[in-house]
């Protein structure tokens, strides 16, 4: 019987032994030292836990963050990989026992969890169902309505590929609420959540999955304005790397002025055709100024007033509004922002 068959029928068998075991040759585990990424090999694995092979004799109780990885790929693919938090449990004559730690379900609830994630996962891939329902998990405390429109997007709404682009913008964004300690929202428009997994799932590129991964992160803290982020998930699938790296310049320069004065500054930003170069990482001017005007068009950045022609500037202006500056701060996973300001514009001193 293969890995998922075996995984399949110890969750069903909830009545005789919660945490029964089967062999896990398909994944390798690892976990960080302080040091370095340090790989083990498993004994078993069961849904709720895991026993290593080594010779680390952890205190019982000890934490750390696991991650679990498919066999078989010749290279690093967070696809093919899921991180836990894990404590260990037991110690043994030839390694560990650890269970692992969940923050949005309970143990019934994961298992449930993990049912739903085996129908859904038709290959003997057992990373991709603890992949599934840890995303599940975290999706559903913030959007417990959507479940149905969840589930169905994943199964039949995306390829798989972009399936898996949508369970990684998920696991990103689990990851940036939990290292942020922040308090999460219950009740998040479906369609909000649906809308970052749909069009945050259309990109490969790793700038944009950031930024899909934090806008989901914002979306899910309590007080998040639903309404607010369905505008500015608009305004991010309009986007392209070239239009962050640009945005994200001016917002930081934005923010740390803020910090540093106590309110929002009304100074304009410009800087040098050669710094826009470095900025945009492209020497290209007619491809920087179409950059800036798509950002002028959606009111994410002042406009860079002509002169003749763009490529005779010596100086532009790079200034984002506040939409600007609070689609960044969103976009690193800050649910409030910089509230509008009483000018209109938001800049920093070069």
């Amino acid at each position: 019987m293969s890995f998922i068959g075996h995984l399949a029928t110890k969750v069903g068998l909830l009545e005789r032994r919660r945490d029964a075991r089967v062999p896990a040759r398909e994944i390798t585990a690892s976990y960080w030292t302080g040091v370095e990424q340090k790989e083990v090999k498993i004994k078993n694995i069961s849904p709720t836990g895991i026993y290593l092979l080594t010779d680390h004799r952890w205190l019982p109780g000890a934490t750390m963050l696991l991650t679990l990885q498919g066999n078989g790929r010749k290279q690093p693919d967070s696809a093919c990989e899921v991180r836990f938090r894990a404590s260990v449990v037991r110690l043994g004559d030839d390694g560990a026992g650890l269970t692992f730690l969940h923050e949005y379900v309970d143990t019934d609830g994961w298992l449930n969890l993990l049912m739903k994630a085996t129908a859904l996962t038709a290959e003997n891939d057992a990373v991709r169902v603890f992949r599934l329902a840890k995303a599940l998990a975290f999706l559903l405390r913030v959007s417990p309505s959507a479940e149905e429109r969840i589930l169905k997007l994943l199964s039949e709404g995306l390829d798989q590929e972009r399936a898996e682009r949508a369970l990684e913008i998920a696991l990103r964004a689990e990851e940036l609420v939990s290292s942020g300690k922040s308090a999460l929202k219950e009740g998040v428009f479906p369609s909000l959540i649906l809308r970052i997994l749909t069009d945050g799932s259309k990109s490969s590129e790793e700038p944009m999955q950031e930024c899909w991964s934090g806008l989901l992160a914002a979306s899910a803290a309590c007080g998040a304005d639903d309404d607010e982020n369905l505008n500015l998930c608009e305004a991010l699938s309009r986007l392209e790397p070239i239009h962050l790296r640009i945005l994200a310049a001016a917002s930081r320069r934005a923010v740390q002025a803020k910090r540093q004065s106590g309110e929002t500054p009304c100074w304009l930003f410009d800087c040098t055709m050669e710094e826009m170069k470095d900025i945009s990482k492209t020497k290209n001017l007619p491809v920087i100024e179409c950059a800036l005007n798509r950002l002028c068009e959606l009111g994410l950045l002042e406009l860079t007033v002509k002169q003749l022609r763009f490529e005779s500037l010596d100086r532009v202006n790079l200034t984002p509004t506040a939409s600007g500056v609070k689609l960044y701060t969103r976009c690193s996973g800050e649910a409030g922002g910089p509230r509008a300001a009483n000018c209109t514009t938001l800049g920093v001193a070069s």
